[in-house]
């Protein structure tokens, strides 16, 4: 089993999340979307549960605004761990954090 991916410093006053030397600024949803999935890393985190972290009405919310709003996530947790996604969409309906890489496949 390979080591972890070390889990991202969020810096709430500042909006970012840090990095192996990297530092991302994110919006303050993303700030929020963000800091939900840390807190429940290797679970899928459903639409809903993330609708409510943004601070506005649950029906005001589409799944379209939020996918656009977890694809600025998915990008900047791209940034600062460029060797693999840290944040994904898991079908049917929710996004998953993992610090866990997969495993290296075996040469034959």
């Amino acid at each position: 089993m390979q080591k972890p991916f070390p889990t991202p410093v969020l810096k709430e006053f500042e909006s970012t999340a840090s990095s192996q030397g990297r530092t991302e600024k994110l919006s303050p949803i993303e700030f929020e979307l963000l800091a939900q999935l840390i807190r429940y890393p290797e679970q899928v985190v459903k639409r809903e549960s993330l609708k409510s972290v943004s601070g506005l009405d649950d029906q005001q919310i589409s799944d379209r605004k939020l996918d656009t709003w977890m694809r600025g996530v998915i990008r900047k947790t791209n940034a600062l761990y460029p060797e693999y996604p840290l944040v994904r969409f898991s079908p049917p309906d929710g996004y998953l954090y993992t610090e866990v890489p997969p495993p290296k496949k075996k040469k034959t």
